[in-house]
């Protein structure tokens, strides 16, 4: 434990917007071991109270609550902007959490998939709602199935209470299908009277419209054709945020690759999804090989191809889209084909003025600047995964700068969060610091976060693991740092010393801001 909060607390070095002597670090233990930990995820509201979600599975007590195993399958507790607990709420019933957000109103929203047959969501005050999955009766075995693994999101409000729940099911074919349709949802945003998640998903989403891409092979025994498997698909749909009704599918990327192209098993699915809100646009990015078509309601599909080769080798191409005009507001981003045995991705998306800041997992060639890579795994065609981070501008179709983490090892990136004029990154083995506005790299410490979150630049929150304990650190941004911040968003501000002569920007120790709505503000 020393030594994670040691390297924790390191952090307040490089992020140079945040107090040195302030942070609040919390722990509970809600598993036996380190290799129980899982459903990591943290958010903050407006107020400084944070979130986190944990697995669960021994007895533990949060806020003088007992959360008992025997039934609770995950949790979320919450602490005030101070570090005392304020509640813990469970979901039982066997769930993965995958994603958590704030509204402005301070309610919070949870995304995840349900396992079991059932997750029961209990709130504070002892009332529940309780999401199932889809099942059928298998007459061969004579006993009920499971049929698809659920996406579900909960809205909690600040007193721990449950308000609404919502559940997207998937379903594979009727007959002959290997393995559970699921839905997986991997991020969640708020704006303005809408809630939007993303997910990866096998098999149809209905109340979508999102069709299945199933594989097939002939049965040799009756010469027919019958179901093995299903391509992952991606995308992201809305929800009301009063009540998280209205489903409504915004954007689904899936494989269209001819079936010729999949003799030996490729599945090409997209590898990576992710998405941010611009102005109240929805934009997309995603990794995929083949041929990638991405659909919107009242739209034209839009198909991507890219270059299947011999042996397993592919491209590997990065698209960037805003829904609102797919035709004409898509950019694709080319690398030259790699290894499909060695491919993991991930991306993180969030909005800084009209700049998208990307970052993320890639393997071989980077599709944004193809002089860079990751490092060769050792043999010919085979690399290791590398952390990235790039800024990109929809509107001018332009990367205003990009950073690959060229280290020797495996890099993996668990989560990114931008606060104002600084971004960070966090990956398997450390945290890296870069100035948003042109990728200046402020530093890096070994350690690892496995999710981070800020509100509106005022304050943050990271969470990690140290063996069973879920360690959160978090702390509100001094009020200076807080100015400058919001000043510098503004666009025109202009900065002068103490003594009235303009700077270009913010000096070492006092400054005259002069924000573009007249206002004048003393920082240090």
């Amino acid at each position: 434990m020393k030594k994670t909060l040691l390297t924790l607390v390191a952090v307040v070095c490089a992020m140079n917007v945040f107090s040195e002597d302030s942070w609040v670090v919390k722990k509970f233990t809600p598993v036996a071991s380190a290799s129980d930990a899982g459903s990591v995820y943290t958010t903050v509201a407006g107020d400084g109270s944070v979130y986190v979600s944990s697995a669960v599975n021994q007895d533990f007590t949060f806020a003088e609550k007992v959360i008992n195993a025997a039934t609770t399958s995950t949790c979320v507790v919450k602490y005030d902007k101070s570090g005392d607990e304020i509640w813990a709420i469970s979901f039982n019933g066997k769930n993965d959490v995958r994603a958590m957000t704030v509204d402005t109103d301070g309610n919070l929203y949870v995304a995840g998939t349900v396992k079991g047959e059932a997750t029961e969501f209990i709130g504070t005050d002892g009332n529940s709602k309780i999401i199932s999955n889809p099942t059928k009766y298998d007459e061969m075995w004579e006993e009920t199935v499971i049929t698809g693994f659920s996406g579900y999101v909960v809205k909690i409000d600040s007193d721990g209470k449950i308000l609404a729940t919502q559940q997207v099911n998937p379903a594979g074919p009727e007959s002959g299908y290997y393995g559970e349709a699921r839905v997986n949802p991997n991020k969640i945003v708020v704006d303005n009277n809408k809630v939007y998640v993303s997910c990866s998903y096998n098999g149809a989403v209905e109340s979508l419209g999102w069709e299945g891409r199933y594989v097939t092979m002939l049965d040799f025994d009756t010469f027919e054709t019958s179901y093995f498997g299903d391509i992952p698909g991606a995308g992201v749909f809305s929800l009301s945020r009063a009540d998280l009704t209205q489903p409504t599918s915004m954007a689904n990327v899936m494989a269209t690759t001819d079936a010729d192209m999949l003799d030996d098993g490729l599945q090409c699915g997209p590898e990576a999804f992710s998405f941010v809100i611009m102005n109240g646009m929805v934009g997309v990015a995603f990794i995929g090989w083949g041929k990638e078509t991405l659909t919107v309601p009242g739209q034209t599909p839009k198909d991507f191809s890219f270059d299947v080769q011999g042996g397993g080798l592919n491209e590997h191409a990065l698209v960037m889209s805003m829904t609102s005009d797919i035709e004409h507001m898509s950019l694709v981003y080319h690398a030259a084909p790699q290894d499909k045995e060695y491919t993991q991705y991930n991306l993180f998306g969030e909005m800084s003025g009209t700049n998208i800041i990307l970052g993320g997992t890639f393997s071989g060639q980077f599709p944004l600047d193809n002089s860079k890579s990751s490092k060769s795994a050792g043999e010919e065609n085979k690399y290791n995964h590398a952390s990235f981070l790039a800024s990109i501008s929809p509107m001018t179709s332009s990367v205003n700068y990009s950073w690959v983490n060229e280290a020797e090892d495996e890099s993996f990136t668990n989560g990114m969060v931008v606060t104002g004029e600084e971004t960070h990154v966090g990956t398997n083995a450390a945290v890296y610091h870069f100035k948003t506005s042109d990728g200046t790299a402020k530093g890096s410490e070994s350690m690892t976060i496995l999710d981070a979150a800020q509100f509106n630049d005022q304050y943050v929150a990271l969470v990690s693991t140290d063996g069973a304990d879920v360690v959160t650190m978090f702390q509100e941004m001094s009020p200076s740092a807080v100015q400058e911040v919001k000043a510098a968003q503004a666009g025109e501000a202009k900065y002068y010393s103490i003594d009235g002569m303009e700077t270009a920007a913010p000096q070492k120790g006092l400054n005259i801001v002069k924000t573009a709505d007249g206002v004048k503000k003393i920082i240090k």
